[in-house]
């Protein structure tokens, strides 16, 4: 047997051992009888047993597509399939977890340019963090999984390699005289990103003296996680130049947020009929709308004004800005 012949057997047990992330490092040559090429072989997908997002992905449900991107012979020795020819000699060099995560990649990339072409062998939804197909051909699969979705975050997952049957453990070791296992387990590694919602600031006046000209209303928004900690703070602004409502709107604010509105300005010569705090949920994909209420008082002091809006760019440093009806005019 040629060296390169010698060095893909050696890499079958240690597929497995990375695929579900037991070890790392070396794996010792692995002596187990002959592949039985021909069973069938079942994978459990999960999201582990542990981990601050597992009570919330329990929540969610997506699909995990499975490719099967090398055949495995009875020496278990891989051939590309179609489609994943240019995948051969990179699984033949692998030597590090990291390896397997650029053939993983690679893989991803040819499916993305083959426009459709290649179809995955199946599917598998999860459900309360967990998923099954069995049935399957022995291989090497790689896992591609779609973006779960829960009430406040979105979750993406990095593409993984799993192979079909895999190697006994004793821990988190293989077995060197060990049984193939036809029926694995891998666990999906998930990477956590908020979801977004607005707050819609409305402000109704319901009377206006044009002779003092226009009227400015500034508010303070306050935000707190579950947690208490804040997570959002800015300030908004309405002008009018006449009675009847306008809108401020605040974007880009974390789901679950519980924000505090607070009127902080009115104008010298307005006041407010509607309470001046209010408290709301911020929703995914949804905007919050709060409404207050102001009327003339008869007073004779203008009240025009604008919000100093400053914020920092990693190029050019803190900009100024001046927000009018909450839209910035620079000068």
């Amino acid at each position: 047997m040629s060296r390169r012949k010698e060095k893909r057997k050696y890499l079958a047990g240690f597929l497995a051992a990375v695929s579900l992330a037991a070890v790392s490092g070396a794996v010792p040559a692995y002596g187990a009888r002959d592949v039985e090429v021909d069973r069938l072989c079942s994978l459990t997908v999960n999201i582990g047993q542990e981990g601050s997002y597992r009570e919330d992905l329990e929540t969610a449900r997506w699909d995990t597509q499975l490719y099967r991107i090398a055949s495995v012979d009875e020496k278990g020795l891989y051939t590309a399939a179609e489609g994943f020819q240019s995948l051969e000699e990179d699984i033949d060099s692998v030597e590090t977890a990291q390896d397997w995560d650029s053939v993983a990649q690679r893989g991803v990339d040819i499916i993305e340019n083959s426009q459709g072409q290649i179809q995955p062998e199946a599917t598998i939804t999860m459900d309360g963090g967990t998923g099954m197909a069995d049935d399957l051909e022995t291989g090497l699969y790689l896992l591609l999984s779609d973006t779960a979705v829960t009430e406040y975050y979105e979750y993406t997952f990095q593409p993984g390699v799993a192979l079909l049957p895999g190697p006994e453990y004793e821990g988190s070791e293989t077995r060197p005289q060990g049984e193939w296992v036809y029926d694995q387990s891998i666990v999906l590694k998930p990477e956590q990103s908020p979801r977004y919602g607005s707050l819609q600031v409305l402000k109704s006046l319901d009377s206006y003296n044009a002779s003092l000209g226009p009227v400015t209303f500034v508010f303070q928004i306050e935000g707190v996680n579950e947690a208490g900690e804040t997570v959002y703070s800015n300030v908004v602004a309405t002008t009018h130049s006449s009675a009847g409502t306008q809108a401020a709107v605040a974007e880009g604010i974390p789901a679950g947020t519980r924000v505090t509105v607070t009127e902080v300005y009115s104008g010298a010569s307005y006041e407010l009929v509607s309470s001046g705090s209010q408290t709301g949920v911020i929703l995914a994909d949804q905007q919050l709308s709060m409404e207050f209420s102001n009327t003339y008082n008869d007073e004779l002091v203008p009240g025009y004004g604008a919000v100093n809006n400053f914020q920092y760019d990693e190029n050019s440093g803190w900009q100024w800005s001046r927000l009018e009806d909450n839209a910035a005019v620079s000068e």
